[in-house]
Order: C-alpha cells, then structure tokens, then sequence
C-alpha cells in the first residue's frame, strides 16, 4: 500500500500538465486577481483594496486620507500610471477618463457591465478566459496558457511546454503546433532530427547541436550533453515501479 503511495507521489509531477500560465508580470512579480481585493482597508491582505469604487494602495491611501502633504500628489499619479487602465490626474486627483469606470478605469460606460472596449467592440477585459489583475507596477491579466500579453491578447506556443521543451510548439496561423520533427498531443514525440541521425526513437546529434530535434545550436566552448532524457527517465520509471510494486 505505502510502496503504491509513494511511486505515485514521485512521479505525480511528470503526469502534470507543464503548461506555464501567465501569472506573473514581465518583472516577475505575481499577479493579484481583482475580485480577491476586499472592500475596504480594514480587510486588506496584501495590501490593496477597493475603496469608494476604486483600487487603491492602503498604506498610501490612508496617508492621504489622514493628513495631506505635497506626497498626496505623487500617489494619485502613481495611482493613475500603475493602478489604473483609463486613468487621469485632474485637480490633483487620479479619475476615470470620460466614458470610463470601474476599480481600474477599464470598463466601458457603452458596453455591458463589467466588458471594456477593443478595437472599437465591446469585450471581456481580459481575452481568451484570462482574470483581470495587478502588480504594484500595472493593471494586467492572469493568462490561460498558450496566451501572454497584458490583456492576454499575444499568442505565445513557448507557454505550451516547461522552460527546457519550450521550442517543442510554433505559431502557425494563429495556432500552436508542433515544431518540426515533432508530433503528438503534447508534440513529445520525436520522429525527425535537423541536425543528426535518428536512433530508437531520439536524435543523435551532429557536432555542435543539441535539443530533441537538434535543432540548437551549442554554446561555444561548452560541449553538449547526450540527447537521451526521455529514455534514461522511462528506464528509471520502470526499475522504480518493479521495486515498489511488487
């Protein structure tokens, strides 16, 4: 029962989707969703809230509120540059734009509740499933795999795979597909090598290649590894499972 157990949580990981969402912004930092801001100070968490309809920063906030200096003026711009979409300063204090509203000035007052406007339609503010959001240094969306951007609008193939298999998909018309010599549900398999010979089911690389497909090319002066990491982790998955299953 215990052997069962544990061969499962050691290999759970490589069962995993290994997509990679968009979740941080492009200086790493995370991405808070919007509809987990509280209402008001008191019940902030990290920091921000909604306060009067709008997002606001609660340690500036509550400096502004409680005594106003000349750095009351400096918040409300940095409210309007990284806190708002539609954002600006009038009579020292960061507002919505004409025709614009909501905690982050991205709802159109002409759509339906809640959609923003693009390229003149009225839409989700956030495409393709994404959750509209913010770091300290911008209002941005929380991405579904393939989609990057800041309003998950730029397709991305390289989100399709982990950081090491990242070349495994290519942009083709808009849609992710399998790099060359590649094929599969998650384009794992190889069938083709551009820089080397094809050998039981992965590619011996020519000199100075390297990846699945041999398709990259080495650092200069760094020797490549082998290109056997498929085989050599289901050779390992097997020995395990023998031992514990038994």
């Amino acid at each position: 029962m215990w052997s069962r157990t544990l061969l499962l949580l050691l290999f759970a990981p490589l069962c995993l989707a290994q997509k990679k969402n968009k979740e941080t912004d492009d200086e790493y930092n995370k991405l808070i969703p919007l509809n987990e801001v509280p209402i008001g100070c008191k019940a902030a968490t990290n920091g921000y809230a909604i306060v009067d309809g709008g997002l606001e920063k609660c340690e500036e906030f509550t400096k502004e509120a409680s005594d106003e200096t000349e750095e009351d003026n400096k918040y409300e711009h940095f409210k309007c540059k990284h806190l708002r979409v539609h954002g600006e300063v009038k009579d020292g204090k960061c507002v919505c734009k004409p025709n614009w509203q909501g905690p982050t000035c991205n709802e159109y007052r002409g759509c339906p509740e809640g959609k923003t406007l693009f390229n003149r339609v009225c839409a989700d503010q956030c495409r393709h499933g994404g959750t509209i959001a913010f770091t300290q240094k911008n209002v941005e969306c929380i991405c579904q795999a393939p989609w990057d951007g800041r309003f998950c609008d730029r397709l991305a193939c390289w989100r399709m795979a982990p950081k090491e298999h990242e070349r495994r998909w290519k942009n083709a018309n808009n849609t992710c597909v399998c790099a060359k010599g590649l094929k599969g549900e998650e384009c794992d398999e190889v069938v083709g090598c551009e820089h080397g010979e094809f050998n039981g089911g992965y590619c011996q690389c020519a000199e100075g290649y390297k990846g699945e497909t041999c398709a990259l090319k080495c650092t200069p002066g760094v020797s490549c590894s082998s290109n056997r990491p498929a085989i050599v982790l289901g050779a390992l998955t097997l020995v395990l499972a023998m031992i514990f299953l038994r």
